[in-house]
């Protein structure tokens, strides 16, 4: 009697708004994006879940973070990539943009903050997003799992 033809069980996820999927080099995770429709006018979510064989390993929330955009799940930009070691991913997502704000706008120069200056008198500018369908300006997004 031979085994070689015995998979791996299969991983315990709800199939429902997934947007990309990848499983693991040695097969024993797999890394989803899923979409979570908003409610009453809230912007939808996007989580990155990692899943065992038998649980959830471990669920981000894409946009709570602020390091970046939604991630891109079209066949043009889309991926979701396992480094060998599957101590990390490789997914493209919009980059986060510096706040734009009008000229007459008072800032708050007392509090510290990590995150960049907002850019005076761009608040109005126009900016072309070639109607929704493809990304302008992309990062290459490579974090930690561990």
């Amino acid at each position: 009697m031979s085994f070689h033809n015995l998979r791996e069980p299969s991983f315990p996820m709800e199939a429902q708004n997934l947007q990309l999927s990848s499983v693991s080099p040695s097969g024993k995770l797999q890394a989803i994006v899923r979409k979570v429709p908003g409610t009453k006018g809230q912007e939808d979510k996007q989580f990155l879940e990692i899943w065992s064989t038998s649980h959830l390993v471990k669920s981000i929330d894409i946009l709570a973070g602020e390091k970046h955009g939604k991630i891109c799940e079209d066949s043009q930009f889309g991926c979701l990539a396992w480094s060998a070691s599957e101590k990390s991913l490789l997914y493209v997502a919009e980059k986060k943009l510096p706040k734009a704000v009008s000229y007459f706008e008072r800032q708050n120069t007392d509090v510290l903050s990590d995150k960049p200056p907002p850019i005076k008198g761009n608040k109005f500018e126009f900016k072309d997003n070639w109607e929704n369908s493809l990304f302008l300006n992309v990062v290459l997004c490579l974090p930690f799992l561990t």
